[in-house]
């Protein structure tokens, strides 16, 4: 019988199923489908996930870490595709603000106010539009220059770092002892 050692949530049905030790294929006792359980290192696909492992980084675990550096990354790459997204609807309500204005223009050549007026009216509220989209974009580029790594306070130690020149000896000896048993 396999002795099982955590619980994990099944990513089928959602339900806390128990796991074995055994690396593996692990199978959900609620609907039998059958998955692989994730390590610590894995990456972090779920956008709540990667937020909570932004913000629950504690001052014991080191900045450096690995999956600490992935999840800001991975923020940070959220935080340029929705910035690049409202620039994107910024200059589509721009555009189409522009093209009102030009239907408005050709509406009045015609003698169709009441035409005129809806089109200059849903120019104006596109302004409005592409204005909350750049404000919009703005904020995301600065919370993106937030997330930016700062210089360390205190400079790096180097001093318990090695030359590397023990690698070069250690393999001058290995091919010494090699020639000497080839002779």
């Amino acid at each position: 019988m396999a002795e099982f050692i955590d619980q994990v949530t099944c990513p089928d049905c959602g339900v806390q199923t128990p796991v074995a030790p055994a690396a593996g294929p692990q199978e959900c006792a609620h609907c039998k489908s059958q998955f692989f359980v994730p390590d610590d290192d894995s990456t972090i696909d779920d956008e709540t996930a990667l937020y909570e492992a932004v913000n629950q980084h504690s001052a014991t675990e080191p900045l450096l870490s690995g999956r600490h550096i992935r999840a800001v990354s991975l923020e940070q790459r959220a935080v340029y595709r929705n910035r690049t997204w409202v620039i994107v609807a910024a200059l589509v309500c721009l555009g189409t603000a522009g093209q009102s204005f030009w239907l408005a223009y050709v509406a009045s050549r015609s003698g169709d106010w009441p035409r005129m007026a809806a089109y200059v009216v849903l120019a104006f509220g596109l302004i409005v539009g592409a204005a909350w989209f750049g404000r919009k974009a703005k904020a995301f580029t600065a919370e993106a220059a937030a997330m930016k790594m700062r210089e360390p306070e205190t400079p790096p130690d180097f001093s318990t770092l090695s030359s590397g020149t023990q690698f070069v000896s250690a393999l001058e000896q290995m091919t010494d002892a090699e020639r000497e048993n080839d002779e």
